[in-house]
């Protein structure tokens, strides 16, 4: 069991929403400056890219002023044990005034992985594999096979693989698109550049994204239409569940009823460091989720929350995403190392484990190059 010492609930409630999506909105705006760039190259028209530059500075200039440090003296850890086979150290201050370390991806470089909801051997994640890539890749992998095949090369984020075999992404316009399991029609779903990050629900026939425009989330059905608008937003959601999204802030964990009409907002768990990646339903009552700590599952009756995977500065456990299938849950690490002849720099290799639901028998997957 985890306790936090935190401010009230009652007094967190009133900014909490003004700053939920501040930590991964950052995260999610580096890597569109990335893609960014590698676009003005592309042909696209002037007055688009000057759109998607003032968005992207825009949404730059308010993270930067919301972003909160935490000291991790506020956590007080009681009785916790977790599956740790190798050293986890931490990364010693910057030298120097600077906004931080510089990490340079070792590549290839994995992230985001989504396991597909009707095929517990098949996921995808996205890849960067190599320096010269004009654009990302959307790998779709098999474990049985070990087959890897690409589906996609473009600017994304976030994918979401449905039970109708759509793959729902965003892009750099803030737009979401989605795309057969086969990489067959791309097909646009918003057009209003609002949007960043998304998540199916349990179907297949509906979508809800953060509206990162004002504090809400938006109800969309399979083909681009709006249904229903939430208060609040979250860039990690979860709508793997018949009547409950399961969202993550720099504050807390939380649920909420995906029905406007009966707004429940319940805390599950308070966090007091932020670096939030994301939640998943494991089922109705059971949420994995992770932040700069590590990988946890809490219960949404009993409200107990056990860490699974422990994180620390240079080993930083990241998006979980499960198999109901096969009760497996995978996840990605990256490991960070500085480079002692450099100052301020360091490298980061992204690997990817795959767990049962409690965190017992971690194995790591090794791709095929």
């Amino acid at each position: 069991m985890i306790k936090y010492q935190s401010p009230s609930f009652s007094e967190r409630r009133t900014w909490a929403f003004f700053i939920l999506k501040n930590q991964v909105i950052l995260s999610y705006i580096l890597d569109i400056f990335d893609l960014a760039i590698k676009t003005l190259f592309n042909k696209k028209s002037s007055s688009n890219i000057f759109k998607m530059k003032k968005q992207i500075l825009s949404l730059l200039i308010i993270s930067l002023a919301l972003l909160s440090s935490c000291s991790k003296d506020n956590i007080e850890t009681e009785c916790v044990t977790a599956p740790q086979e190798e050293e986890c150290v931490d990364i010693p201050p910057t030298v120097g005034w600077t906004t931080g370390y510089q990490w340079t991806k070792v590549l290839p470089y994995y992230e985001t992985p989504h396991f597909n909801p009707n095929n517990p051997n098949e996921l995808i994640f996205r890849l960067y594999e190599n320096s010269g890539d004009q654009f990302l890749q959307l790998v779709k992998y098999n474990f049985s096979t070990q087959e890897k095949e690409t589906i996609y090369q473009g600017d994304f984020v976030f994918p979401k693989w449905s039970k109708k075999d759509w793959i729902l992404f965003s892009q750099s316009d803030f737009n979401f698109y989605k795309i057969k399991s086969n990489g067959d029609s791309l097909t646009q779903l918003t057009f209003s550049g609002n949007g960043a990050a998304a998540d199916w629900n349990l179907a297949g026939d509906k979508f809800i994204y953060d509206n990162i425009s004002n504090n809400s989330s938006i109800i969309m059905s399979e083909n681009g239409t709006a249904l229903d608008t939430i208060e609040g937003g979250a860039l990690s959601m979860s709508w793997q569940h018949d009547s409950l999204l399961a969202s993550m802030s720099p504050a807390w964990l939380y649920v909420q009823n995906s029905n406007s009409q009966e707004l429940d907002f319940r805390v599950i768990q308070e966090v007091t460091n932020g670096g939030t990646t994301r939640a998943e339903w494991l089922d109705s009552d059971n949420i994995i989720w992770a932040y700069n700590e590590g990988i946890f599952r809490s219960n949404i009756i009993t409200e107990e929350t056990t860490l699974l995977q422990e994180s620390c500065d240079a080993k930083v456990h990241e998006y979980p995403t499960v198999s109901r299938i096969s009760s497996k849950v995978v996840f990605q690490r990256i490991d960070k190392q500085l480079i002692e002849t450099e100052v301020n720099k360091g490298t980061a290799t992204s690997r990817m484990f795959i767990m049962n639901f409690d965190g017992s028998e971690r194995e790591e997957i090794i791709l095929p190059q």
